[in-house]
């Protein structure tokens, strides 16, 4: 019976230490991959940045007219500039006898 309940606690203290460990290497993986992941977050902040500034830089005016000179395009000339546009009064249906759509 002394022998059987040596086992019994060599077996609990045996199983312990491997859950033990078991627990410990997962928390070391998972340490691991919080840094990796937390690299790569802080490189993803930078490169969106950067990308946000180069928007920025080309929607500026000066990058506008320097990308469209090198595209040798030109401003567009008095009377097609949406300001020099009059507006037409919409023009009313009229059926063949003359008459209004709605029968006026």
């Amino acid at each position: 019976m002394k022998g059987y309940l040596i086992a019994v606690v060599f077996f609990a203290v045996f199983f312990l230490a491997i859950v033990t460990i078991r627990q410990q290497t997962e928390a070391l993986r998972v340490g691991y991959r919080i840094g990796e992941l937390q690299d790569r977050l802080e490189k993803l902040r930078d490169a969106n940045d950067r990308l946000r500034l180069n928007v920025e830089r080309l929607r500026s005016p000066n990058s506008v007219m320097q990308n469209a000179q090198r595209l040798n395009m030109r401003p567009p000339r008095a009377e097609a500039r949406p300001d020099s546009l009059r507006r037409a009064a919409p023009a009313l249906a009229t059926g063949a006898d003359g008459r209004l759509a709605d029968g006026r």
